[in-house]
């Protein structure tokens, strides 16, 4: 009860202080309402000539300032036309010729650097060619050789063989020849004298009439030749016959010997030579291309600085001009608020 009472209590208070609020409010207005509406009517009159003033103001601003956009686009349009017309008759034409002319060089570089390559593998080719055919001619010289050096050992072999088959033949005779001489004697002392005489023929290699009469005188003077039995004549005439024939072996085979490791090391001394030289050819081929390529490299660097260094100039050329138009646009502007203010 307590609390609806000071609930009610309040309700009360708040309805008084506004029907309180309210009566003290007419009676201000009964007691002041004329003085109150002129106070309202000139506020009224005072506001609707600030609006009118400031209207006006927004009006002349807004005039100014459209008329400045239509100034700076009068003046961007005249830039522009001026930048397009410099444009179309100076850089566009240079920047045309400056690519035909990049293209050009590289139209002629592609066509100099495969000219060149072209020039080496031709004369890698040709090198390659010329050393095959030395190759094949020195094959054949040696084949050439080989076949006339197998002939010549041929022929000598056929020649020693029809030699030995000569010798035997003679040697077959000779002894049968003394067998019939040593048949015929009438005792031993002119069976040992044919014997010697027979030997002497052998070993001086005389014909039989001079054989016969030297034998004839031997057996006149009989005490002042000294003679050996025809066994031991034999045996050292065949291993002398051995000795000379290797002897000869062997200065034949060092000769042939001799003559090929001459003949191969001349072969190598002009294959290291050929090789030399040509390796000396590629390798001054091969540093002229270098360095003709790096000149080239070189020049290609310099002009892609030289046209970088354009661009930039350029753009800072066009960037300083559009600050001072700007900056212009702005003082003309700051000056006709200036003006229009004073």
């Amino acid at each position: 009860m307590k609390f609806q009472w000071t609930v009610s209590q309040l309700v009360t208070q708040g309805r008084s202080q506004r029907l309180l609020r309210r009566t003290w409010r007419n009676y201000i207005a009964r007691k002041f309402g004329w003085a109150a509406t002129r106070v309202r009517e000139a506020t009224a009159a005072a506001i609707v000539l600030q609006n009118s003033f400031r209207a006006y103001q927004l009006r002349q601003v807004y005039h100014r300032w459209c008329q400045e956009c239509r100034e700076t686009r009068a003046a961007i349009r005249l830039e522009a036309l001026g930048r397009g017309y410099i444009a179309r008759t100076l850089v566009v034409p240079k920047r045309r010729q400056q690519l035909r002319e990049q293209h050009s060089a590289n139209v002629v570089g592609c066509w100099y650097r495969s000219m060149k390559w072209r020039h080496m593998m031709s004369f890698l080719r040709r090198t390659n060619k010329a050393t095959m055919i030395q190759a094949a001619f020195r094959a054949h010289v040696a084949r050439t050789r080989f076949q006339a050096c197998k002939n010549e050992w041929a022929r000598e072999k056929a020649t020693q063989t029809i030699q030995c088959a000569y010798r035997c033949c003679r040697a077959r005779r000779r002894v049968a020849f003394k067998r019939w001489l040593r048949s015929q004697g009438p005792c031993m002392g002119c069976q040992e004298a044919v014997a010697e005489v027979f030997a002497l023929a052998y070993s001086l290699e005389l014909c039989n009439s001079c054989s016969n009469a030297m034998g004839q005188q031997i057996q006149d003077d009989e005490g002042d030749w000294d003679t050996m039995a025809i066994e031991v004549y034999r045996s050292r005439y065949r291993h002398a016959t051995k000795i000379a024939a290797t002897y000869r072996g062997y200065a034949q085979r060092q000769t042939e010997t001799q003559g090929r490791r001459l003949f191969v090391a001349a072969r190598t001394i002009q294959c290291a030579v050929r090789v030399f030289a040509a390796g000396k050819v590629l390798r001054a081929l091969q540093i002229e291309y270098e360095l003709k390529v790096q000149a080239a490299v070189a020049h290609m660097k310099h002009r892609r600085k030289v046209r970088a260094v354009i661009q930039i100039q350029s753009q800072y050329r066009r960037r300083r001009d559009l600050r001072v138009a700007v900056a212009k646009r702005l003082a003309r502007a700051a000056a006709q608020r200036q003006q229009a203010l004073t």
